[in-house]
């Protein structure tokens, strides 16, 4: 493994967070006269690739795609960069817990999603997912933007119960001309919509085929379509019959199941034509059965099954901290590169420390939103209590996996398995 560079651009490098097929993904400061000094997320291409002109052309065309996408559903793209031939990214940091491993964690206690979390979590989605299908070109013209994984992996609970979409690495819109290869599919098969899988044409109604099946997931307790086979996990997505959720609870109110099916229809000419129109029909089910589905009650939940696990990591994520920060090079002697910058503004900005105190004030005042992350992504022990085999850090997927950080765009579809 390549050993941690000191810096990308202007950006320090505290740590290497994830090594994936194609790219790898780090936790950077933005230091400088006229930086920030702000915790960022960077994704950079591995050098074998970087010499790809078409894989190149296919990271840049897609980070500058998703980096138009405006809603505090979706994550920022802060810049589109070059640093020593190797394209990278630098990505909005995200404080907060992968829906996938909150469900690992209900699912080990034996419990369930209380009806309106599950709702307030899916509209949130849907909320997200409308803005990016409702993206336009410079020009004015519909993007036609899909995208064709909205599974658990890439849906993030902040720790106020905020929800935002990750990775738009396997999206396609009408722009693009890199067309995926014949065999080769994007997304994650259990979360593909019928006509994906078929390779056939697909547009926004595939992205609430695949909330539907989230939905489904967080109301049961069980994967709808997962199989041991691929070759059984494709069928069952194309021909088995959905199982009554009824079966599996009776308190999910009649308007909010009628909502899931429709998302889940696999005629498409049938299927809840918009994320906008199943999040309409959700809460408008919980405000008929006076179900709660605010971000408080989110928050709440996840407090509940996390929050012990957060605050005992916070000691050993401060001593982490600290270190990175001081192991960094000093403002004046980062060097600067030219970059392609995205004119937008973090939500996440760490107030300037005066230089007196760089290495304390940083590691306290970055503290409270590094550790979710490192915690979340390969830390985090939360699922210890519940007798979940843990992997090493460094060898999860940067793609495939639940990493909070994984804001960018991943590129080609050898990295999605």
């Amino acid at each position: 493994m390549s050993t941690v560079p000191q810096t990308i651009g202007r950006y320090a490098i505290l740590e290497r967070l994830a090594v994936g097929g194609m790219a790898q993904v780090y936790l950077g400061y933005e230091k400088g006269q006229s930086a920030l000094n702000r915790l960022v997320v960077i994704k950079q291409i591995l050098p074998q690739y970087a010499e790809d002109e078409a894989f190149r052309r296919m990271f840049q065309q897609e980070a500058r795609l998703a980096a138009n996408i405006h809603h505090p559903n979706v994550v920022e793209i802060h810049e589109l960069g070059e640093w020593e031939g190797q394209p990278f990214l630098v990505m909005e940091y995200v404080s907060g817990v992968p829906l996938n491993r909150l469900m690992q964690s209900v699912r080990g206690r034996k419990q369930a999603f209380p009806i309106g979390v599950a709702i307030g979590i899916i509209a949130q989605a849907c909320a997200g997912a409308q803005a990016a299908h409702d993206l336009r070109d410079p020009v004015g013209a519909p993007a036609n933007l899909v995208h064709r994984d909205l599974t658990p992996h890439n849906l993030v609970i902040s720790e106020t119960g905020h929800v935002k979409i990750l990775d738009f690495g396997v999206a396609k819109a009408s722009s693009n001309q890199d067309k995926t290869e014949t065999g080769m599919l994007k997304g994650k098969l259990p979360y593909m919509s019928p006509e994906q899988l078929w390779q056939a044409e697909v547009d926004r109604r595939s992205d609430v085929f695949t909330l539907g099946v989230v939905f489904w997931e967080l109301l049961t307790g069980e994967r709808l379509f997962a199989r041991e086979q691929e070759v059984a996990t494709i069928n069952a997505v194309l021909n088995s019959t959905l199982p009554d959720i009824r079966g599996f609870r009776s308190d999910v109110p009649p308007d909010v199941l009628e909502a899931a099916l429709g998302a889940l229809e696999k005629d498409i000419t049938k299927r809840t034509p918009s994320a906008d129109v199943f999040r309409r029909a959700l809460l408008e089910g919980a405000l008929a059965s006076k179900v709660d589905v605010s971000e408080e009650s989110i928050r709440s939940f996840v407090v509940a099954h996390v929050g012990e696990d957060l605050s005992q990591r916070k000691q050993d994520v401060a001593a982490q901290v600290e270190r990175s920060v001081g192991a960094m090079v000093a403002p004046d002697e980062l060097p600067t590169e030219e970059v392609q910058r995205t004119s937008r503004a973090s939500p996440t900005v760490l107030e300037p420390k005066p230089a007196g105190g760089l290495k304390r004030g940083v590691a306290l005042g970055a503290l409270g939103a590094l550790f979710a992350t490192v915690v979340a992504f390969g830390g985090f022990r939360m699922m210890a209590s519940s007798g979940q085999d843990e992997e090493p850090l460094l060898s999860r997927d940067a793609i495939n996996e639940g990493i909070v950080i994984m804001l960018a765009p991943t590129v080609g579809p050898e990295i999605l398995r």
